[in-house]
């Protein structure tokens, strides 16, 4: 399998799967709300977007890791549905996007910067809401908020499906806002606190797998830890990718020996450690460390 010699030439984080989008919504945009905001801008304005490189590039992994393995493991996309009242229906955009608009806030589906899966909720003023809802469309799904603010995504058998990663929210200014979590049943709430804020605000359910594969993400904080000591720094393997399950738990581990240098390189070129992997069960577990710039990397 050379997905993992694959990994070892991007310089950023692994693509995840092919654009997820979002479904309808309830509720109707009023009849001018494409024309007073285009949320689809704004994330394009900001560099948010994969754009066509990064829809190729997931395709190829994809098609890699069905070809090249029996099984793919348990990870796969999530299809997430925004509940906002006002959306409009979802349309495709000629940037491998689904958008929804309304008066004072939107919705893009997309891939990110970084490959992965994204809802990018665009905000244009203080009138706009501060509670964004997505239900996970996926029968019999179990919702975990872990405590450091990620939502795991798991199967009736406890088998990792996806993760949504720790929420993030900016400004217009570039300025980092607070922003957490709830979960209620199959429903991912973002909370963003726009006290502040200069607008338009930008923030993102970000995805961490795709079609047999995951990817974790350390910040910097972490990965300057991981430079000096390791995993070991932060409580090893099983405590630094427990949320993942066994599998993650095998990927970290099996990486200990080289992801101190890749967190050396990260942080002399002010960019974070990540760690690949695919979800097939251990021996067969592929995996590779990895530098990335994105908006976890703070």
């Amino acid at each position: 399998m050379n997905i993992g010699r694959m990994r070892k030439t991007m310089a950023s984080a692994v693509v995840v799967t092919a654009t997820a989008m979002i479904a309808t919504a309830l509720g109707a945009a009023p009849a001018n709300a494409a024309t007073t905001f285009d949320p689809l801008a704004i994330v394009q304005q900001r560099g948010l977007l994969g754009g066509d490189s990064a829809v190729a590039q997931e395709k190829t992994l994809a098609a890699q890791a069905q070809a090249e393995d029996a099984t793919v493991g348990s990870a796969k996309p999530l299809t997430l549905t925004a509940t906002n009242d006002g959306l409009s229906a979802a349309k495709p955009s000629s940037t491998n996007a689904s958008v929804q608009t309304a008066s004072n806030f939107g919705v893009v589906a997309g891939l990110n910067d970084q490959g992965n899966n994204s809802s990018f909720i665009a905000m244009k003023d203080a009138s706009a809401p501060k509670d964004y809802g997505f239900t996970v469309d996926e029968p019999g799904a179990q919702l975990k908020l872990e405590s450091n603010g990620a939502v795991t995504v798991t199967d009736g058998s406890g088998n990792l499906i996806n993760y949504i990663d720790t929420p993030w929210a900016t400004d217009a200014a570039g300025n980092d806002l607070s922003t957490t979590f709830t979960v209620d049943g199959n429903t991912i709430t973002q909370h963003v606190d726009t006290t502040g804020a200069t607008f338009p605000v930008v923030a993102d359910p970000q995805q961490g797998c795709g079609i047999g594969h995951c990817s974790i993400y350390f910040n910097k904080s972490e990965t300057k830890d991981i430079g000096s000591a390791g995993l070991t720094a932060l409580g090893g393997a099983t405590a630094a990718c427990a949320f993942g399950g066994a599998v993650a738990v095998f990927a970290c581990a099996a990486a200990t020996a080289s992801i101190g240098a890749t967190a050396q390189y990260a942080e002399n070129h002010k960019q974070c450690v990540g760690i690949f992997y695919t979800t097939t069960p251990p021996p067969l577990t592929e995996w590779n460390p990895f530098a990335y710039s994105g908006k976890q990397c703070k």
